[in-house]
Parts: structure tokens; C-alpha cells; sequence
């Protein structure tokens, strides 16, 4: 008796990222731009969150007329370069986990951020703080630098539960785009529910936008970029 279809699955091998689809099958996903996400510590939420409150009451660090967001009722603003020395350890801790993962399951050659160097060094080229109030919103964009990310330190969950008569029910929520739909099968658009502690990382160009949301409240998210130091970075941030 020849093998079933789930029976010739599970002896399939392949080092790309796969999800089994609980049926003796999986899903494979060996092409496009990946997403890194895990969740931040509460020491490091705290410690975010406080400096933020403290430089948000300098003018001097506001960041929003740098940034692709568009602020009307809240506001972003630029730590301060000693700050960032600070968490940087920690910030490039989490995206070493990404690129060991990457390394592992294609290679070291993947990581070709700065060919013909077998060693490169990673900064952090700034890291701000958002202050996104109702109706405030961040059109499609993308950043400077190789590696981005968003960290939400205050997600109010009524931001959610009031939704415009749509079928798109996406206030509140942060939108990953890539490519061209050329089948039914090829995702071209990953639609993000943010949580609390929740880091995503990602790479520089990939377009996202954040829409806005209906109700009073106060959402408080981080962004920053990676740069390779010794490259020229051209900046064109907002998330």
C-alpha cells in the first residue's frame, strides 16, 4: 500500500520558516521580507516610558516635523543620545535572536548588510518616542537605516472595540505592506493588532502605515533604526 499525502509531509525537511496546518501538512514560507517579534521586558517598558514622559516636556526634543507621522493632536520626540547608549545593549540583544535565526536556516552569507566585510558593527541611529491621540495617524512610509522597529509600551484596549461601518475594521492597527498580489495565495499585506511589551522588528524599507483610531486616549509606542555605522544612512522615518 503506497503512502498517504501526510505520511510523505512529515519526512519533507526544509530549514525555512513552516507552520504545520494541523492536517499533516505545512506551510512554507521561503520568499519575502520576514518580521522578528517577541515582547520587551517590564524594566525596559518602565524605563522607556519614564524618560519619554520626562523629555516630552522639552520642546527641544520634540521629533514630529522629522517623521512621516501625522501627529495633530499628539506628538513625538527624540531621546537623547546618552539614553540610547543605555538600552542599546538590550535593543541589540533582540535583534542578534533574529539575525541567528536567519543565519541558521539560510546561511551566514543572508546577512549581507555590508558586502565584502565578514564583520560589521550595528548602532542604534535614533530612538523616539510616539504619543498617537485619536484621529492621529501615519500614512505608508518606510525608514532609514537596515533594521527597524516599533515597541508599544500603553495600548488602550477601547482604541479597538470603536470601529467605522466597514468592512475593514482597522482602527488602531499598524499595516505591513510587500510586493504584488499575483494570486489569491500571495500575501501581500499583514495586519497588526498591537499589544503591550510587543516588539516588532522588521526591515528598513518595508512599507507600513498606522491607522488612526476614534475614541479619546493616548497610544505610547517607541521607534528606532539600526544603522551599520561606517554606511551613509538616509532617514525617512515615521511609525
Amino acid at each position: 500500500m503506497g503512502k498517504t499525502t501526510p505520511d510523505l509531509m512529515k519526512e519533507f525537511q526544509t530549514s525555512c520558516p513552516s507552520a504545520e496546518d494541523g492536517q499533516g501538512g505545512q506551510v512554507i514560507f521561503p520568499f519575502g521580507p520576514c518580521i522578528y517579534s517577541t515582547f520587551i521586558s517590564d524594566d525596559l517598558k518602565k524605563s522607556l516610558l519614564k524618560e519619554g514622559n520626562k523629555i516630552r516636556k522639552k520642546e527641544e526634543h520634540k521629533f514630529s516635523e522629522h517623521l512621516a507621522g501625522n501627529m495633530y493632536f499628539g506628538g513625538s520626540y527624540n531621546y537623547s543620545d546618552k539614553y540610547i547608549e543605555s538600552v542599546h545593549e538590550e535593543l541589540a540583544g533582540i535583534l542578534f535572536k533574529w539575525f541567528d535565526f536567519m543565519s541558521s536556516h539560510y546561511g551566514p552569507k543572508r546577512l549581507n548588510f555590508a558586502p565584502g566585510k565578514e564583520k560589521f558593527g550595528i548602532a542604534l541611529q535614533n530612538l523616539w518616542v510616539n504619543y498617537q491621540k485619536r484621529y492621529d495617524h501615519n500614512p505608508s512610509h518606510q525608514h532609514g537605516g537596515i533594521v527597524s522597529f516599533v515597541i508599544y509600551l500603553k495600548v488602550p484596549e477601547v482604541i479597538f472595540k470603536e470601529q467605522a461601518e466597514s468592512n475593514v475594521k482597522s482602527a488602531g492597527h499598524l499595516f505591513f505592506r510587500y510586493g504584488e498580489s499575483i494570486s489569491p495565495l500571495c500575501v501581500r499585506e499583514w495586519d497588526v493588532t498591537p499589544s503591550e511589551n510587543l516588539i516588532l522588528m522588521f526591515p528598513a524599507t518595508l512599507d507600513h502605515s498606522v491607522h488612526p483610531f476614534w475614541v479619546e486616549g493616548e497610544r505610547v509606542s517607541v521607534s528606532g533604526n539600526f544603522h551599520i555605522p561606517d554606511q551613509a544612512v538616509v532617514s525617512n522615518n515615521g511609525i
